[in-house]
């Protein structure tokens, strides 16, 4: 073979041809990608979505596909399960995928040199049983391992996806996800990392080409087998860890330190998700912070997540109520309250308020000291007594206060 020189000269005088898309800004045509998790979180199943994606030319995790024939080597599973699976995800005759259960590299290079027209898409599961090392650790025989898939999916255009394995415990990099060489992380076009927790799936993206995709969570149908993009991870363990936090107070009042010891989680994480919490109103925060004086949690009487916004009316809301069993109306405490037409943000009381009515969210909260003019027909109630006052508190705000003094 003879090497073959082109100035660059020449090179720079040719057209800009733009970047081909196998899958918009993820993979492009041409070149190899590997898939790496751990056994069992599914990479199989995101493989077979992708696959029916191209076939189709549907846009697969919300970016679009380039449709065209797939190619699938199903080299560690039956293909009985294979067919199962498609045929749970919706897939017809119509959907131009071939399979096969058994191929090696020279017959995959012969066969993708041949047919016509040449595949969008070639998916091997996984890479091992395709290529083989004698081990795994070495770089230059893994590298020499990718040299014919790389070098056959430049010639005729088929994009190469293959799957493989990630080591025991987690890498901090994902270039490094792949088990065994560094070649296995560098040689790819594309390296797609898929981990899993107790709470969620995620997917991430090293890219040579395009922009990285964050960690980002994976939603699983699991009767239809199909997989959609959700929120980055640090979102969803905020949320996930809210509902945690719920569950752990109970009917309990808790500072941080003993919501710290409760909870396994990053501190930064339960952080964001107390205070997220709080400005929901899902849980009270009580105390100054500061020694004598911690930060105290509980969950709230009634959580509801700030929907007291003002509309633009002059009147504030005439407050949130809730039905209960015996046809009574209980009065809901929000986030959002209206004193006098003045907006608060905050569950404590307002200064100089001791009227469970400047608590919660009064329609007009009424002035004794400035009653309405006679002969308008709405004059002021009068003030209700200490004692109607305490009836009409809720349980939870009155919890561990003492009852205000009557006035002589």
């Amino acid at each position: 073979m003879t090497i073959k020189l082109v100035k660059l000269g020449e090179l720079l005088s040719r057209p800009i041809v733009p970047v081909e898309w196998l899958w918009e800004g993820r993979l492009i045509a041409g070149t190899t990608s590997l898939l790496v998790a751990k056994p069992k979180v599914g990479k199989s199943t995101l493989e077979r979505n992708l696959a029916l994606a191209v076939a189709r030319g549907e846009s697969f995790l919300g970016w679009p596909v380039k449709q065209g024939p797939v190619l699938y080597f199903s080299l560690e599973e039956r293909i009985q399960e294979v067919t199962a699976n498609f045929r749970a995800m919706g897939a017809t005759p119509d959907d131009d995928i071939e399979i096969a259960e058994a191929a090696s590299v020279g017959e995959m290079v012969t066969l993708l040199n041949n047919k016509k027209p040449a595949p969008a898409l070639l998916v091997v599961d996984p890479l091992f049983r395709l290529v083989r090392v004698s081990d795994d650790k070495s770089y230059a025989e893994n590298y020499g391992a990718m040299g014919p898939l790389i070098d056959v999916a430049r010639e005729t255009g088929t994009h190469i996806h293959c799957s493989h394995h990630s080591p025991k415990l987690a890498k901090a990099s994902a270039v490094d996800a792949p088990i065994g060489s560094t070649a296995l992380g560098g040689a790819p076009s594309t390296l797609l990392v898929m981990r899993r927790t107790e709470a969620f799936r995620t997917l991430e993206s090293v890219q040579r080409t395009g922009d990285d995709l964050p960690e980002t969570v994976l939603k699983f149908d699991p009767v239809t087998l199909q997989l959609s993009l959700g929120e980055p991870r640090e979102v969803a363990e905020v949320t996930h860890l809210g509902t945690v936090i719920l569950r752990v107070l109970g009917k309990k009042s808790m500072s941080e330190p003993e919501i710290d010891d409760a909870i396994q989680a990053k501190t930064i994480v339960k952080r964001r998700a107390l205070r997220e919490l709080v400005q929901r109103g899902s849980i009270i925060r009580s105390g100054e912070g500061v020694r004598g004086s911690p930060f105290m949690y509980e969950v709230a009487c009634y959580p509801v997540p700030a929907p007291t916004e003002n509309n633009g009316n002059e009147k504030a809301f005439e407050g949130v109520s809730e039905e209960t069993s015996e046809g009574k109306k209980n009065v809901v405490p929000v986030t959002y309250m209206y004193v006098r037409n003045e907006k608060r943000e905050s569950l404590e009381a307002p200064d100089g308020c001791s009227n469970i009515d400047q608590k919660l969210v009064p329609g007009k909260v009424e002035d004794s000291t400035n009653p309405e003019e006679p002969g308008t027909g709405n004059s002021a109630r009068p003030s209700p007594t200490v004692r109607q006052r305490e009836q009409r508190r809720p349980q939870c705000l009155t919890r561990g206060r003492r009852r205000p003094r009557a006035r002589r």
